[in-house]
């Protein structure tokens, strides 16, 4: 299935759940936020949101610096 995460089109398998998503993309899951559908998830979410055809994430990672 297609969907799109920070404005480019990628492939899942039906089922992938936000969690399993930021897994597979080796992602630290501490330092990110996820915006699914326009809505921003909090972390104990990720699990139960199964991703559909068409969805758009955006996920954002904190960078320190100074």
């Amino acid at each position: 299935m297609k969907l799109t995460v920070n404005g480019k089109e990628v492939e899942c398998l039906a089922g992938t759940t936000v969690a399993a998503l930021i897994k597979e993309r080796k992602l630290n899951a501490a330092c990110i936020v996820v915006e699914y559908n326009h809505t921003i998830l909090k972390q104990n979410e990720w699990e139960g949101v199964v991703l559909n055809q068409h969805d758009t994430l955006e996920i954002v990672a904190f960078v320190g610096g100074g």
